[in-house]
């Protein structure tokens, strides 16, 4: 059957993933990176206000810090991502959502000229199949039925299945 997004059963309660090994070593990366004492001052500054479009200053104890925020934004939430993923609740949904019209409709909204939506489309659900299983370990997204055959799967002595 086509894949849909699904409630995956279950009593509806929280599915807590254990953090994957690859997820642990690159957060144990990016906090080794971090420095103690920057760590200090972000954690007990006092935010003074913005310098340009760029930077704030931020005081701690007796001293400013000039901080450029886009830098620090990408770090931070490079390591929140990290600390969450595989740690996402799951959405259960009463009536799974078939995913083949959902992409349609994507790829319409995004302009794909109609001759090659079925491709983009064939393609998109392949992909989605293959890495079903990644998607339910590290987001909790649970992708139900059958996924479609890949072009290597389904070719016998030289001919495609249908």
């Amino acid at each position: 059957g086509p894949a849909v997004l699904g409630n995956g059963g279950g009593d509806g309660e929280a599915e807590i993933v254990e953090t994957l090994q690859s997820v642990k070593e690159l957060l144990e990366e990016a906090l080794v990176d971090v420095h103690r004492d920057l760590a200090e001052v972000l954690k007990h500054h006092v935010y003074v206000g913005m310098v340009d479009e760029k930077r704030c200053l931020l005081q701690h104890k007796t001293k400013l810090f000039l901080v450029n925020v886009a830098t620090l934004s990408k770090d931070m939430y490079y390591t929140q991502v990290l600390q969450r993923l595989g740690r996402h609740r799951k959405l259960r949904l009463e009536a799974p959502l078939a995913v083949g019209p959902l992409l349609a409709m994507a790829l319409e909204e995004e302009g794909v000229e109609e001759q090659e939506r079925e491709e983009a489309l064939t393609l998109l659900q392949q992909v989605l199949g293959d890495k079903r299983e990644l998607l339910n370990e590290y987001f909790s997204i649970e992708l139900l039925g059958t996924p479609p055959q890949s072009q290597e799967e389904g070719e016998e002595g030289g001919e495609r299945k249908k």
